[in-house]
């Protein structure tokens, strides 16, 4: 039994920097003023209350024991020890786009807000950009369903140079209620860089789109640290993922370095960058060291119901990353078309480097999967495929750590490269 969840871990079976106000892309407007916190307010929330479009917040150092509402177009800006903490009881809010109760320490909401249900709902987006924060969640989910550091609707901007850690519920670790670094839905246009998260239970950067017919996010993530909890003594955590893109929400990910996503659970793996059911995004030049899975391209089954029943993926292109110590490597599944795997390091790896396989609960198997220029080697092996591979996947010109190519019991039993198995054209390999 797969319970509904907000992210997309998949069966395996199956630092603070202060930027100048300059070169934020800060919002402005002839009239916009300046407020300072606690200069002119006492606190960050008292000062949104009281500014207006196009004004800019900046806070001084000190720590601010708060949960807050952003619902305007401004500029929140953090000084050197500028601490975002989460009061024991934090704030809560519904949104359109999803079923869940979201706790947050900061929501950024655009749209319509209606009281009697505390739902977000509606068009209308906000220009918000958010930067050079601590942000402590200070373990304070109350585990009623999930928690979330910055939470995100109908915003265009960017959230940048901000550390957030100490994002757990009650169990102070990764069971319990699933908890989010940073979690976009809506119609947002946002550019995620430069943070460094941790401490989360369930994903640390994440778009997830609707699995219907509003708006989807279309987000950059780039150049952003994640630490996932490493590999746990205790069973029954969540598989955190690092990075997320789901039901819709595309982009692109680059230069972003994710380490040690691992759950203790053999029927589950926890994934760097995890892609479900969705379409059109570039994951290029991430370093992912000592996961579960370093990238999943995953389309869930259908035999799960919603929302896993309502999305495929296509045209996904992995670029010029460097993978290294994971256990798993690449994983391609079930409904998958048009992925382009191009100029990766892939090294390390426990198991198999490239998956490209079937759940085999009846979802149709990936298409189109093209894999060149990589360099594959010292794995436990290169590339496999599963019995359900009607698609030949194109693999040529690669390298599997050895001139004589990739071992294949029937067509090259003779050499020592990394092995290749299945439904795969591996002819020509690079040989240096």
């Amino acid at each position: 039994m797969v319970s509904e969840n907000i992210c997309g871990g998949k069966c395996v079976l199956g630092m603070v920097i202060i930027l100048g106000i300059a070169i934020l892309g800060i919002l402005g407007n002839a009239n916009a003023a300046t407020i300072n916190v606690p200069a002119d307010y006492p606190t960050i929330q008292q000062a949104i209350d009281n500014a207006s479009n196009g004004d800019t917040i900046v806070v001084a150092a000190g720590t601010y024991i708060e949960s807050i509402t952003i619902n305007k177009s401004i500029n929140l800006v953090g000084e050197t020890g500028a601490v975002i903490k989460c009061p024991s009881t934090p704030k809560t809010a519904n949104l359109q786009e999803s079923s869940h109760t979201f706790e947050y320490i900061v929501l950024i909401a655009g749209g319509t807000y209606n009281a009697s249900n505390n739902t977000y709902y509606g068009p209308g987006t906000i220009n918000v950009n958010i930067t050079g924060f601590e942000i402590n969640g200070s373990n304070n989910g109350t585990g009623i369903d999930t928690f979330v550091g910055i939470l995100a609707r109908n915003a265009i901007g960017n959230i940048s140079n901000n550390y957030i850690h100490h994002m757990y519920g009650p169990s102070e670790n990764g069971s319990g209620e699933q908890t989010f670094s940073i979690l976009v839905y809506g119609n947002s246009d946002l550019t995620v860089y430069n943070n460094t998260v941790k401490d989360f239970s369930r994903g640390g950067i994440v778009a997830n789109g609707d699995a219907g017919t509003l708006p989807d996010p279309v987000i950059i993530v780039k150049n952003n640290v994640i630490y996932g909890n490493g590999l746990e003594n205790d069973t029954g955590w969540w598989a955190e993922n690092g990075l997320q893109f789901g039901w819709g929400a595309s982009g692109t990910v680059e230069g972003n370095k994710v380490y040690n996503c691992r759950v203790n659970n053999p029927s589950w793996a926890s994934s760097g960058i995890i892609i479900v059911d969705t379409h059109d995004l570039i994951i290029n030049n991430n370093t992912i060291v000592n996961c579960d899975k370093p990238i999943g391209v995953e389309d869930a089954s259908a035999a799960w119901g919603f929302p896993w029943n309502v999305a495929t993926i296509w045209n996904i292109t992995i670029t010029n990353n460097t993978l290294d110590k994971n256990t798993y490597g690449i994983s391609i599944a079930n409904n998958v078309t048009n992925v382009t795997i191009l100029y990766n390091e892939i090294t390390n790896t426990t198991y198999d480097a490239i998956d490209v396989w079937n759940y085999g609960y009846g979802d149709a198997s990936p298409t189109t999967i093209t894999i060149h220029y990589n360099n594959i080697y010292n794995n436990g092996w290169g590339l496999w495929t599963d019995s359900h591979q009607t698609d030949t996947v194109n693999a040529t010109l690669n390298w599997w750590g050895n001139a004589a190519g990739p071992y294949n019991a029937t067509t090259n039993p003779c050499s020592t490269g990394d092995g290749v198995a299945g439904n795969v054209k591996y002819i020509p390999w690079l040989d240096a």
